[in-house]
């Protein structure tokens, strides 16, 4: 049973940063996808809330994992480079 908030699927985070703590082998690929649904909700999202509220979700993911910067600086830093682009 998946504990949501909103879109927000809260057990993948905390399967995330739980297998980042544990060092989880699964815990990178986890994050991975987590962070490229949150870049997809940023950059493709119609309601502002909605990629305000995954800008967060990154934020807070980012800011807990050494994994997750690796994997934000690969793929997420030109997604957010081109939205802030496109919205000015």
């Amino acid at each position: 049973m998946d504990l949501k908030i909103g879109r927000h699927n809260l057990n993948a985070v905390a399967r995330g940063v739980g297998g980042f703590v544990f060092r989880n082998e699964n815990s990178a690929s986890n994050e991975d996808s987590y962070i490229e649904n949150s870049l997809n909700h940023i950059s493709n999202g119609v309601l502002a809330d909605d990629r305000q509220s995954a800008m967060i979700d990154l934020q807070l993911l980012v800011a807990e994992s050494q994994a997750a910067q690796i994997t934000f600086g690969a793929m997420g830093f030109p997604v957010l480079l081109n939205v802030s682009k496109e919205r000015t």
